[in-house]
């Protein structure tokens, strides 16, 4: 089966705004590309992906991304699901059968996941979908890859179950603590490198200010 990845990146400048009042820019920034680099890892070590798409304004990112990964450069942002809409048009033009929507900002998730994810969504049609711990979506997979329209943004969950149920198809939902942590408030950082040492981006963390010590057993 053919699945395509979908990661949206907004930009070294747009992406984590909500943390720009808490850290340097210089580190907002190296913290991007490695969650970024911890995205594109798994979906790379993934036994069950096609091809990896990735779908930015910002060429600055070209160079930590696989030499197969198609890179879909927007002249300018246009939103994450106008990104995703872009990049499924292109998916199917390449014969894709599924697309499997992954945020740039899910450091945790393994390549176990994706195979997991891929494998339950192997019949037509199938939607799944995993939710952030905020009400947001953290994985939108889609067989036929146009069997709904991306909605992401706030209560993003709700909506993409809404849209699912409209086409009669009652989507799976795959929960997992690596996969619903997203990393958009401090809050959400302390939690992360409680759990994600093994990771580009707890490196990032831990060679900077943002240290937090781990709860004593």
């Amino acid at each position: 089966m053919r699945v395509y990845v979908i990661i949206p990146f907004k930009g070294l400048t747009e992406s984590k705004s909500r943390l720009a009042n808490e850290i340097s820019e210089d580190l907002r920034k190296r913290l991007v590309v490695a969650m970024l680099s911890d995205v594109v890892s798994a979906v790379s070590s993934s036994k069950k992906v096609s091809h990896l798409i990735v779908v930015t304004s910002d060429r600055e990112i070209e160079s930590i991304l696989p030499k197969n990964t198609t890179l879909l450069l927007e002249d300018r942002p246009r939103g994450i699901n106008q990104a995703i809409i872009e990049a499924t048009e292109y998916s199917i033009n390449m014969n894709a059968e599924a697309t499997l929507v992954i945020p740039a900002d899910l450091p945790l998730i393994k390549p176990q996941d994706i195979d997991t994810i891929i494998s339950k969504g192997k019949s037509k049609p199938t939607i799944i979908l995993s939710p952030s711990l905020t009400g947001g979506t953290n994985i939108l997979y889609r067989s036929p890859p146009q069997i709904i329209e991306p909605k992401f943004g706030k209560n993003s969950f709700q909506a993409h179950l809404e849209e699912s149920r409209k086409t009669n198809i009652e989507p799976e939902i795959y929960n997992s603590p690596r996969v619903s942590l997203d990393l958009d408030e401090i809050e959400d950082v302390k939690k992360f490198v409680q759990h994600g040492n093994h990771t580009k981006t707890f490196e990032v963390l831990h060679k900077t200010e943002l240290i937090f010590s781990r709860p004593k057993k």
